[in-house]
């Protein structure tokens, strides 16, 4: 093998594993830029650089620090580069620091050695997929992957957290392969073919000098042992047809076609096979009155691409939503596929954008209430602001062809306000809307809807409530609701994720509101409100 750092790993691992001088451990180097370098590399959603994450790891444990961490970061960068032989000794690396350095091995605080271990349960699809880049034909690695992780799973583990298993997703894959790649004695020389160069040889020797090499003999009885051999014997060689055997396999050839419509820039296919690929076989996630154990994404995680929609690096800012939306759980995020539109506007990709609006109108229709779920923590799967978002698609594919003058004046105001509100400028957006005409009630009423609307989509809820409480009053005192159900519906429900949203706790007056609201809705329109509710 070409090893980056060392000869081999037998050295390489001797190396990391030795004691430095002074502190057998060094110190904890997790402010130390090297090492914020490599937790960064996993925690954004930019392609990683594992040649580099795999040479600086290993620079750090050698020389600087025996940390978990680390040795964590390198074993999923090995995963890539060596495949499953890296995994092994990664691994291996993994279970030997622990084993000989116990409790002085960074990090010391307990909650952040068990923080390892789920780290490492939360990447073992990526480093499947990662391995899965290369030849998975090491049979003898195999073996030694599958004995580390038992060896994991039996003492490193329960020394990271008292309560922690196995890697069980590696070593389900580890299994399979060892069936599919398992250890075969090299063939010998058959005894035909030797009997064969010993004829020809003595042959060769009575009519000929002995100056001939044994090699052609070889050869010459090589291909008489051919002439011999009946065609249904001999091997045929056949160009192996790609097989996929498991939905890891499958992921890592999709990320493949991914990255090739990336780099061709065939933008609306890449969305296209992405949504199949996740959303395909999606199914609601366990939940107890809504909340999922699914653990949140981390906000770092959504940094890079909104940090790159302010900077209108509207290309950066897609393909950072697309690579974070094939991660973990991330295809339940509407947030995310709401900040993929804005990137795909910004781009000017209208055709795009109406497809993947479209893919996510299907989706919220299939699963009404899985915009409705939340993470472990209690953060929502659908923010207020996304909320907005997908009623305006539901409206803009449930909308009637035929629409009057009036509709015509309202929907083209309402498309130049968020055209000012996507610039940052909700000010100018709001005083758009007074342009609409308010000659009656109902106008003032839509008028007023629309400046909701758009302080939602901006997330000023403390300027939302007051013109909501108006909005509602006016409903049920001119009884609006009665001759116009469907506008009094969509006040109710932007009320309803305005309320949500400033509500601190359950009981409070914003959920006392918001739990009478949704009871008219359910009144008034029960087959709209169950998609909504």
């Amino acid at each position: 093998m070409t090893h980056y750092t060392h000869d081999n790993w037998s050295v390489w691992l001797e190396h990391l594993v030795s004691p430095l001088a002074g502190e057998a451990c060094g110190e904890d180097l997790k402010y130390e830029e090297d090492f914020k370098y490599l937790k960064s590399a996993f925690s954004t959603i930019a392609e990683i650089d594992c040649k580099k994450v795999f040479i600086t790891g290993t620079h750090l444990l050698a020389e600087k620090s025996k940390d978990l961490r680390i040795a964590s970061y390198v074993m999923c960068a090995a995963a890539q580069e060596y495949s499953v032989e890296g995994l092994a000794y990664g691994l291996k690396l993994v279970n030997q620091l622990t084993a000989d350095f116990s409790e002085k091995l960074h990090p010391l605080r307990p909650k952040a050695r068990a923080a390892v271990h789920t780290w490492l349960l939360s990447q073992q699809q990526r480093m499947i997929a990662f391995a899965e880049m290369n030849s998975l034909e090491q049979p003898s690695q195999i073996v030694s992957l599958l004995e580390e992780l038992n060896q994991y799973g039996s003492t490193t583990a329960r020394v990271l957290d008292e309560n922690a298993g196995t890697l069980s997703d590696l070593k389900q894959w580890a299994e399979k392969l060892s069936k599919k790649y398992p250890i075969v004695d090299k063939p010998v020389a058959t005894q035909s073919t030797q009997e064969l160069i010993a004829e020809l040889a003595d042959e060769q020797v009575s009519t000929q000098t002995d100056s001939q090499p044994i090699a052609t003999l070889a050869n010459q009885a090589n291909q008489a042992n051919k002439v011999n051999t009946p065609l249904a014997q001999q091997t045929v060689v056949v160009e192996k047809p790609i097989s996929v055997e498991s939905d890891s396999e499958y992921l890592a050839l999709a990320r493949k076609l991914l990255a090739f419509d990336k780099e061709t820039n065939n933008i609306n296919r890449m969305i296209s096979l992405a949504r199949a690929v996740r959303w395909s076989t999606l199914k609601i996630p366990p939940n107890e009155n809504g909340k999922t154990r699914l653990p949140a994404p981390r906000q770092t995680a959504f940094a890079p691409i909104k940090n790159a929609l302010v900077n209108e690096d509207y290309e950066d800012a897609l393909f950072a939503a697309e690579s974070l939306f094939l991660e973990g759980a991330m295809h339940f995020n509407f947030d995310l596929q709401g900040m993929a539109l804005s990137a795909l506007k910004g781009m000017n990709q209208t055709r795009v954008v109406n497809n993947l609006a479209m893919l996510v109108h299907q989706l919220n229709q299939e699963f009404p209430k899985l915009a409705g779920l939340s993470y472990e923590d209690g953060s929502p799967f659908c923010s207020a602001k996304t909320k907005e978002l997908l009623s305006e698609i539901a409206e803009q594919f449930s909308a009637s062809e035929n629409t009057g003058d009036d509709d015509n004046t309202y929907n083209t105001l309402e498309l130049k306000a968020k055209e000012l509100l996507a610039q940052g400028k909700l000010d100018k957006a709001l005083s758009l809307a007074n342009e609409l005409p308010a000659n009656n009630q109902f106008a003032q009423a839509k008028q007023q809807l629309l400046k909701v609307k758009l302080c939602l989509s901006a997330e000023k809820y403390e300027f939302a409530e007051p013109m909501l409480r108006a909005l509602i009053s006016k409903i049920e005192q001119g009884e609006i609701g009665q001759w116009q159900p469907s506008f009094s519906m969509q006040v109710w429900r932007s009320a309803v994720t305005c309320f949500e949203t400033l509500s601190t706790e359950e009981g409070d007056e914003y959920w006392t509101l918001s739990k009478q609201l949704k009871n008219k809705m359910i009144l008034t329109q029960p087959e709209v409100a169950l998609g909504w509710i």
